[in-house]
């Protein structure tokens, strides 16, 4: 299971040397993990070489997880209607454990759209919905997931504690967050976090776009939007 979470949006793809060095195993005992892994589809070797990407496996499993999770039902209706009102993708994302994972979409109605692929897992201080959660999180858990390293995706991620702590108070106060190119160059994304009854955030509302077709006036009010809706569906998920 280590050797699976090592693997991410940014760096899909590991040698047998970087999963060595990474767990502190030698290069036998990762050997032997990693053929268990591929002999069960969880991991792929690239062919010819000694470089492995998550294997097929893991996406029909997450696909089977996703159908038992009452917030992408609950959420499903929110999701359709903002696509419809603002015309780009919707994406329904949680927390896990430093990372936020795909959840369910909703395609936009313009030309050029941006879609993940079910089971994505991005760094979280890297994108929107990653900010919007921490932003919720008790400030002794956000120390442990800033004590790990922020490690940037882009040249423009927040990787400087000071700048993230302040980062989140700005989300807390906003009610939703921004990124700018932090995940991805060019792309820019709205969320708003969905909150259980004990404030703790099990999922976001997100709005993806490209940035040349979403102002930040505009990221602004769909974030307002994302933040109504989110409400919401706390408030169904706390009654369901």
């Amino acid at each position: 299971m280590e050797i699976l979470k090592l693997f991410s949006l940014a760096e899909p793809t590991l040698s047998l040397q970087d999963i060595s060095d990474r767990l502190k195993l030698s290069p036998a005992t990762a050997h032997r993990v990693i053929q268990t892994l591929e002999e069960e589809d969880l991991l792929s070797r690239i062919a010819g070489t000694e470089t492995y990407r998550l294997g097929p496996l893991l996406p029909m499993l997450a696909t089977r997880a996703m159908a038992h999770y009452p917030i992408r039902r609950i959420a499903g209706p929110y999701l359709r209607r903002l696509a419809y009102d603002y015309e780009h993708t919707m994406v329904l994302m949680r927390y896990e454990d430093g990372n936020v994972i795909y959840l369910d979409s909703v395609e936009g109605t313009r030309p050029l759209i941006l879609m993940l692929r079910p089971g994505s897992r991005i760094p979280a201080h890297c994108v929107a919905p990653g900010r919007a959660s921490l932003a919720r999180l008790d400030p002794k858990e956000i120390q442990r997931y800033i004590a790990r390293g922020l490690e940037p995706c882009t040249a423009k991620t927040i990787i400087e504690p000071k700048a993230l702590m302040t980062e989140l108070a700005a989300v807390r106060k906003r009610g939703y967050a921004i990124d700018d190119g932090d995940w991805v160059e060019g792309m820019r994304a709205t969320a708003a976090a969905i909150i259980n009854p004990d404030g703790y955030p099990i999922g976001c509302i997100t709005a993806l776009a490209f940035a040349s077709d979403l102002t930040m006036n505009r990221a602004n009010e769909i974030g307002r939007a994302l933040q109504e809706a989110a409400a919401s569906v706390s408030e169904e998920l706390g009654t369901a």
